[in-house]
């Protein structure tokens, strides 16, 4: 029998080490989805492993996973390199959820509007965009995760392009 936060979401954040073992992880994502939960990774654009190796995230999306970006990753608040996978993230649908990560007033303020008009703008949709922070969490709160449309232009797209990046903007491009 499936247990959830306050017996109510049937969901689990993966917050991954600094090192992990990536088939290990990918297990792990994999026996939440057969268990019916729903796995979602905690700000992956903040990870090493990912930044360096961008293909593997579409990896654990095949396996039924969601990505949680933090509002401040995508307007500039932990840097470029994390901006930019951010930004690459939300543009290919690989980012499903825009999410405060402030774990208390004290913490990080839970500051979303900048974000939401970042991916706005990446998605060139307000109601895209507002799906990552009201309706996608909605849906996943009420495990109704499976008929989600993602937002994001060429979603999952990535095996053997290139990653130029564009002149005007410092976004990757992955496609040519």
């Amino acid at each position: 029998m499936k247990q959830s936060i306050g017996n109510v979401v049937p969901a689990h954040m993966i917050d991954l080490p600094k090192v992990f073992e990536l088939a290990a992880a990918k297990d792990v994502v994999s026996a939440l989805r057969i268990d019916g939960y729903i796995p979602i990774l905690a700000h992956p654009e903040r990870h090493s492993r990912f930044q360096l190796d961008f293909e593997c995230l579409k990896d654990f999306i095949e396996l039924g996973a969601y990505c949680q970006i933090t509002a401040a990753s995508l307007t500039g608040g932990f840097g470029r390199n994390v901006m930019y996978l951010a930004e690459k993230m939300v543009l290919y649908g690989l980012a499903h959820v825009i999410g405060s990560d402030s774990h208390g007033s004290n913490w990080r303020e839970p500051m979303l509007s900048p974000a939401l008009k970042k991916a706005a703008s990446l998605l060139g949709s307000e109601e895209k965009a507002k799906s990552m922070v009201v309706d996608i969490p909605s849906a996943i709160i009420a495990d109704q995760d499976t008929a989600m449309e993602i937002p994001g232009k060429n979603s999952c797209e990535l095996r053997g392009n290139t990653g130029r990046q564009s002149e005007k903007s410092g976004l990757f491009k992955i496609f040519s």
